[in-house]
């Protein structure tokens, strides 16, 4: 309907009331109204979301299914031991998160050992 409304030369604002006319207040806001406009103008077609580039996760399909065999192993295992890195390491990242862990207790933490 944005982009109908763009080539149709109505504004931003006026967009914007009428999507609020037509689906009620559950819209987004005008200011995103603004941003899509701006897109639209500078030649942009695909109106889906695009994937984000963000921090990447360390936690892999592989790096899940060794935890939860490592879970599954020791049923008496809880999430307070995993959190103070009891969890036998299944990887480099898990090695780094229990130091991390290990310093926040001694009160070391942001200090080189």
């Amino acid at each position: 309907m944005i982009r109908f409304l763009l080539v149709e030369n109505h504004k931003p604002i006026e967009i914007h009331r009428q999507l609020c006319k037509v689906y009620g207040n559950k819209v987004m806001s005008e200011g995103g109204v603004r941003q899509w406009c701006v897109m639209l103008k500078n030649g942009r077609t695909n109106v889906h979301d695009e994937e984000r580039s963000g921090r990447p996760t360390i936690v892999t399909d592989e790096l899940g299914a060794k935890i939860n065999q490592k879970i599954h192993e020791n049923r008496h295992f809880t999430i307070t031991e995993f959190s103070l890195g009891r969890l036998p390491l299944v990887s480099k990242h898990e090695d780094l998160a229990r130091n991390a862990a290990l310093r926040r207790r001694r009160g070391t933490a942001g200090r080189r050992e």
